[in-house]
């Protein structure tokens, strides 16, 4: 015998409510028990395909099976008993809170509980069909017209697949053709991709289901008018109803929140609903394995009660503006959504806010002139540290958002509405009057050159201000300017008379001194109609870099 080790089982999860298959080491007792098979009629071997380090770390024993399995059936059981609260009972292995909770939760669902988590009628009727109580429900809740079609379904979700596997193909996920067969079989009829014996097996479970349902009277309300195998499964499973995903052929939200998905291809993606019976809860969307599709109008018959009505203001990321919509949500899913006016602007500005929380250099428009009024401000904060400036930092900008920004966002829900603002203007509107006052003084926009000529400073480039200006506009000038009460001197771009910088540098009486000498003979040749001074310091500056004689000179 080789034992591999491992083995499929079912897992319960009780955060989405479904039983997934795992593969997972067996624990040593059960390797010891499949040992004991190859000596069982004689002499034999097993074979572990593990090593001696592996088999440390393996249980010694399984797990129970209360604490990993489907509670909902044992909820049901103790209701029926006047059991409502777990710990009213002594427990070998205590049943987990939430999958005892998750199994309360869809019990009431079901009808089968009542507020106070009392039985209720239907749920007295369903407790003694031998059947998951999802499928009780719908067995007890069908109208008499349809109560062939629900033992059908219920059969064929409590019996093996009767649809045959191709190996390299997966099997449809449509129930439908299941339940086709099982009609065409009454008739006489063969489907192929069908296993006649399995199809005989679900036939007699069905026949049983029937009788025993027939012998119930009282079981609850019954969904009058509810015909479509469809609507009967949503019955089972109102958790499972699924809504395609706006602009996802194959991919679902389930009315629990939880997210599905269609094998690639699959008939059934065609449908806008469907209720899902078999859902594989592995990655996160689950993967549809049988469901059947459902019409909104039984939805809104069947549900009626549990459909809220809600007017919802929220950030619409296609239109990029916040948008009011009625409504009608059955569980996680919307049946409909009515856009309708804007009526409060705080919840408005807030939802604004809130987009443009994290990506304000997106968002807004970030003028040269808010750059550099930012950067300004900056230096200020820098050589000021006594001047109380705003933090007009990303990071000071997003850390009072709502403070500085919602006084200019009111009344306004779009995107670019709010890009069109004047971002040099509201920064501006955070300084008092006297440090604007201080700020033009002390960090001005633009220096006047020596030549008369306004040059514009650059204060987002960089850490020190710069100035790129001509050459010959700085004649007669002997040192650096400085800015900020003469805390910080300026860093020249000093141009050619192309406009390429020829110096770099925060010492301008150095240069003259040391650099100037070198530059001019390089330049005087290539550029002789301009002004090249032997003594920079006591020539005067020009514009243009030319300097042209007075008339009659």
């Amino acid at each position: 015998m080789i034992d591999s080790g491992v083995a499929r089982k079912p897992r319960f999860d009780p955060g989405s409510g479904l039983e997934r298959l795992v593969t997972e080491p067996v624990p040593i007792a059960s390797a010891d028990q499949r040992a004991g098979r190859a000596g069982r009629v004689g002499p034999g071997v097993c074979y572990r395909l593990w090593t001696r380090a592996q088999e440390h770390g393996r249980a010694a024993h399984r797990t129970p099976e209360i604490l990993q399995s489907d509670l909902t059936p044992l909820v049901l059981e103790l209701a029926l008993w006047g059991v409502r609260d777990p710990s009213e009972l002594q427990w070998l292995d205590p049943p987990p809170t939430p999958a005892w909770e998750q199994a309360v939760s869809l019990l009431k669902r079901l009808g089968a509980l009542d507020a106070r988590n009392g039985l209720t009628p239907l749920g007295r009727a369903m407790a003694p069909l031998p059947v998951h109580p999802r499928l009780a429900a719908m067995l007890l809740r069908a109208p008499p017209e349809s109560r062939r079609t629900a033992a059908d379904l219920c059969a064929l979700l409590s019996e093996r697949d009767p649809m045959r596997f191709t190996p390299g193909q997966g099997r449809p996920s449509d129930l439908g053709l299941r339940l086709q067969a099982l009609g065409d079989r009454r008739e006489r009829n063969r489907a192929s991709d069908m296993d006649p014996n399995r199809l005989a097996a679900i036939e007699r479970v069905s026949q049983q289901l029937r009788r025993m349902t027939d012998k119930i009277r009282e079981g609850g309300p019954t969904a009058d008018g509810i015909r479509s195998p469809g609507a009967l499964l949503a019955l089972a499973y109102p958790d499972r109803i699924a809504q395609r995903r706006e602009g996802a052929d194959d991919r679902y939200l389930l009315a629990s929140g939880a997210g599905a998905v269609l094998p690639r291809d699959d008939a059934l993606a065609v449908h806008p609903y469907l209720v899902v019976a078999a859902l594989d809860a592995r990655g996160r969307d689950g993967r549809i394995q049988l469901a059947l599709p459902v019409e909104e109008s039984d939805l809104r018959s069947l549900f009626e009660d549990r459909i809220e009505r809600l007017r919802q203001v929220s950030w619409d990321a296609d239109r990029e503006a916040v948008v009011s919509r009625e409504i009608e949500r059955l569980g996680a899913i919307a049946l409909t959504a009515r856009p309708r006016a804007l009526e409060d602007e705080a919840e408005v500005a807030r939802l604004l806010i809130e987009h443009l929380r994290g990506q304000l250099e997106r968002a807004l428009d970030w003028t040269p002139a808010a750059s550099q009024i930012q950067a300004r401000v900056a230096l200020m904060r820098k050589t000021d540290t006594h001047g109380d400036w705003p933090d007009l930092s990303m990071e000071g900008l997003e850390e009072r958002l709502e403070d500085w920004l919602a006084p200019w966002i009111a009344g306004k829900s779009r995107l670019e509405e709010i890009q069109r603002l004047d971002l040099a203007e509201i920064l501006l509107s955070q300084l008092s009057w006297e440090q604007r006052q201080r700020l033009d003084r002390e960090a001005p926009k633009t220096l006047t050159t020596p030549a008369g000529n306004q040059r514009p400073l650059d204060y987002a480039g960089g850490e020190v201000p710069v100035l790129a200006v001509p050459l010959q506009e700085m004649f007669g000038l002997q040192d650096t300017p400085r800015l900020c009460n003469g805390r910080i001197p300026i860093l020249l771009h000093l141009l050619s008379p192309a406009r390429r910088p020829i110096q770099v540098t925060q010492d301008l009486a150095g240069f003259w001194a040391r650099g100037y000498g070198e530059v001019r003979k390089e330049l005087r040749g290539r550029y002789p109609k301009h002004h090249w001074p032997e003594d920079p310091t006591q020539a005067q500056a020009v514009i243009g870099g030319v300097r042209r004689r007075r008339p009659g000179s």
